[in-house]
């Protein structure tokens, strides 16, 4: 509704916008704040409607930025006003109080009235949901995310400091993404007591690093100077799941590994859920990417649904011919011609590739005589191949996929395996005890590292790349070396930093990792590649990167203890 004459709103604006020097900004009423709301909303709307058939690539950009900055400040305010409804009590108002507002602005100049016996609504969540239209689980997060990161209130209505103050004030940092800060901050909460400073006992922070300093502080510091997001999840993942070991705050039962059926939701699918320990998880993050690859027999199997209506050991293409029963006698058949079938999705493929394994029929594949092929194609089968993904008998025609588990660590790690700081290919830190497990039946791959992390001991000169030599490119890059990339190990390619075909050799100084599209970024130069301090670097165009700095992918990188 327009409670408000255009005139008014652009005064207000300017006013806000425009303070006197000298004078602070005055409180607003509630007609102000109408007013400001109105005017942003018909302002956004306004915009939407000029932009809808703007053409211009520029002008689309300009127009994706400021988006995603006013969709940061309206997460900002979504948390403030969370925190003022509970420091104002407003869920303790009078019903008439909650009538009145939905028609007229608020008048400031007359009190609230508060109920003297049960109030409408239990707790500022459910006033929040019941108001704006959200669920009460989105609203208690809300309330909670309130008291984490701008301020908690004790009995008296006192206000005091936030639970999490570094992640706080990265909250209110203008410059900053808030959602990530939001995210950490709930991944945290999880797994702190209850807050109990309503009841007169600040409570705080209790998940904290093995340096003594809070959980919270370590994941600001990430936050203000990750390259991106995925790098920054990653590490405040291993952040607190390291904390959580520690006995006082990890749960035994939430540990517990297994395979668990979940309640049926419906009569068409069942659900699993699958819990494993690192280096269980480590084989089938090899097993999933190997299955997402589209340039292997395997990926390429598993991205082909199965069909549901398909009888085992009958020939789909032989009832597709026939003529449908429903015709008259005589009549011409018409050919129908099936829609191609949606490719898998990621998921899909994961499952369509353990699937094919799990219910390979051996049996029939020896009733065909193709003995010669099951032979000539039986998988090797190491000890780090997990035996529940294989035909329980000899070898198969199905493109197998033979999870790899890869694990880089220092000599002084494996001097001192208890406090030995191991990673798999994948970048999840392995724990003692699962270490000295691979390490009793395991392949080591000496790799000798100098004091700047140069890998000294590897060099080729042929073009192809052979297996040892990417080994070595991965011990010492781990992954893309873009910053941000987060594509697995089984997926990169390997680059020729100065070109074979001008004589570039295949050795370690002269290789970098990439993904399939940043491998095409530097063959086409728009990122280059450079060598220097014994490791390759990229820089990047400089509409990414305005400093043209040498930069490597951080995402992959071991934390700082």
């Amino acid at each position: 509704m327009n409670y408000t004459a255009p005139a008014q709103r652009v005064d207000i604006l300017r006013e806000l916008l425009d303070p006197v020097p000298g004078q602070s900004t005055p409180a607003r009423d509630g007609t102000q704040l109408r007013a400001l709301g109105e005017l942003g909303i018909a302002f956004l709307h306004q915009l939407r409607e000029d932009m809808a058939a703007c053409e211009d690539p520029r002008l689309a950009l300009e127009l994706a930025s400021m988006a995603e900055s006013l969709g940061h400040e309206s997460t900002r305010l979504r948390i403030l006003a969370a925190d003022r409804l509970a420091a104002s009590n407003a869920h303790l108002m009078q019903a008439e109080e909650f009538d009145t507002l939905r028609q007229n602005p608020p008048d400031i100049n007359t009190p609230a009235t508060f109920c003297t016996g049960r109030p409408l609504f239990g707790t500022p969540a459910q006033l929040l949901a019941s108001w704006v239209g959200i669920p009460l689980a989105s609203a208690r997060r809300r309330v909670a995310d309130a008291a984490d990161l701008i301020a908690r209130r004790d009995a008296t209505g006192t206000s005091l400091p936030p639970r999490f103050t570094h992640l706080a004030a990265l909250f209110a940092d203008p410059q900053q993404n808030p959602e990530p800060v939001l995210e950490t901050s709930a991944k945290i909460a999880k797994h702190e007591p209850p807050d109990t400073s309503f009841d007169g006992e600040t409570t705080a922070p209790t998940l904290r690093h093995h340096d003594g300093r809070a959980i919270e502080e370590h994941a600001a510091q990430v936050l203000s100077t990750a390259t991106s997001v995925p790098e920054a999840r990653r590490h405040i993942n291993e952040l607190v799941a390291t904390a959580a070991e520690d006995p006082e705050t990890s749960d035994p039962v939430a540990l517990r590994r297994g395979l668990f059926r979940l309640p049926e939701r419906s009569t068409l699918t069942r659900e699993y859920l699958l819990r494993v320990s690192t280096l269980e998880a480590e084989r089938l993050e090899s097993f999933l990417a190997h299955a997402n690859n589209p340039r292997t027999k395997a990926g390429q199997a598993a991205r082909r649904n199965p069909n549901p209506g398909a009888e085992a050991g009958t020939d789909p293409t032989a009832a597709d011919a026939a003529t449908p029963d429903f015709l008259p006698e005589g009549a011409e058949a018409q050919r129908w011609e099936d829609e191609p079938a949606a490719e898998a999705t990621v998921a899909e493929r994961g499952l369509n590739a353990l699937l094919a394994l799990l219910t390979f029929d051996l049996r029939s594949q020896r009733a065909t005589g193709d003995a010669q092929t099951l032979t000539s194609r039986q998988p090797t089968i190491t000890s780090q191949t997990p035996r529940l993904l294989l035909p329980s008998d000899s070898g198969a025609n199905y493109p197998a996929i033979r999870p790899e588990v890869i694990v880089h660590l220092r000599i002084e790690d494996l001097r001192d395996l208890a406090a030995g700081d191991a990673r798999t290919a994948h970048g999840a830190k392995l724990p003692p005890g699962q270490l000295r497990q691979l390490l009793c039946d395991a392949n080591l791959l000496p790799a000798i590292f100098n004091g700047r992390g140069e890998l000294l001991d590897y060099g080729r000169s042929q073009r192809i790349v052979p297996d040892k030599l990417k080994r070595a490119v991965l011990a010492r890059d781990r992954g893309c070396l873009v910053p941000g990339c987060t594509e697995p190990p089984e997926r990169l390619e390997f680059h020729h930093i100065d070109p074979w075909h001008k004589g570039g050799r295949t050795c370690l100084s002269n290789l970098g990792p990439g993904c399939l599209g940043h491998h095409l970024d530097y063959d086409s130069g728009r990122i280059k590649l450079i060598f220097r301090d014994g490791l390759p670097w990229v820089i990047l165009p400089p509409h990414l990167d305005s400093e043209q700095k040498p930069r490597r992918n951080t995402y992959w990188d071991d934390l700082a203890a």
